[in-house]
């Protein structure tokens, strides 16, 4: 990703919520969104973004700026080199058009040299505990899926702590508050439903699917299920549908650019293989842009698939 194409992809909002952040609804309205400051713990929503002209500025700390000084300050708060080479990297996995990111490849391979693993567990750890309340998912269902990881950067020697969610090549998805990232090789990852079916449902990340589990208040789907973890593995996923015989996939994609294109690409896809069929899941949590999202505001907790 060059400085152009995260300028024009990449939307601060986008970003700030794929950190688990949330426009303040007292003070947010139309083009002006405020928030707490990723940068900091603070009480008052000090940090503002204008949608339009995508462009942020702390009050708090007085600074501002495009969306790539944003991922500079970002990284260097949270210990991370902080080049602007480094933001392009770390940019090109927020981008809204991922499948046209040329560096895609390269984040993770960064990652992998710069982040290591050193332990995964169950989860135990309050924090995280508390990061999936957050984000309205129960914890205890979940746990099976998720788990939680120690990482070690070792350019600046810190230790990390998040979410890990394991994939079909032994990665792992690793999140928390702040940290959106991959750990080892970056892969889809598939869950066996509790019933041998041909319908199975595809996510674009894992936290909507641990969302309908609880919304489900399910430990096991009872179809297959397929969570992308990244759109750029669309392709191979097609191979994976044929291959397991499936004739309805029911798609839970985001509510936005890159969903509506990877949607597409899907129909378009299916038009010559008679016998698929897409239902689109969306208009369920129509006009939020995911499912968690649709249900941390709306907090539904019934809902008929």
């Amino acid at each position: 990703m060059n400085i152009n194409q995260a300028l024009q992809t990449v939307h601060l909002n986008h970003v700030l919520s794929c950190l688990g952040l949330k426009p303040d609804p007292k003070k947010s309205k139309d083009r002006d969104l405020w928030f707490a400051s990723p940068f900091r713990n603070e009480a008052d929503s000090s940090f503002h973004i204008d949608r339009v002209k995508n462009i942020w500025y702390d009050f708090g700390e007085g600074i501002g700026g495009n969306v790539i000084s944003f991922a500079c300050s970002y990284l260097e708060s949270i210990g991370q080199s902080n080049t602007v080479s480094d933001a392009l990297k770390w940019l090109a996995n927020y981008s809204t058009e991922p499948s046209r990111s040329p560096n895609a490849r390269s984040l993770v391979k960064e990652n992998s040299k710069t982040l290591l693993l050193r332990r995964v567990e169950p989860i135990q750890n309050l924090a995280l505990i508390q990061y999936l309340k957050s984000r309205s998912i129960d914890p205890d269902l979940v746990k099976t899926y998720v788990k939680e990881a120690y990482i070690l950067n070792h350019k600046t020697k810190k230790e990390y702590f998040g979410l890990a969610f394991a994939n079909e090549k032994g990665g792992y998805e690793f999140r928390n508050k702040y940290i959106k990232s991959s750990i080892g090789q970056k892969a889809i990852t598939f869950i066996k439903g509790k019933r041998d079916t041909s319908r199975v449902h595809l996510f674009e990340g894992f936290i909507d699917f641990l969302t309908l589990m609880t919304l489900k208040k399910m430990r096991q789907p009872q179809d297959d299920v397929i969570i992308l973890n990244s759109l750029s593995f669309l392709q191979q996923t097609k191979n994976f549908l044929i291959e397991k015989g499936y004739q309805d996939i029911h798609l839970w994609f985001d509510n936005d650019n890159a969903g509506s294109k990877a949607k597409a690409k899907l129909d378009q896809w299916t038009q010559n293989h008679h016998g698929l069929t897409i239902r689109d899941m969306n208009e369920v949590y129509a006009p939020y842009k995911d499912v968690n999202e649709w249900h941390t505001q709306t907090l539904k907790t019934q809902w008929v698939c």
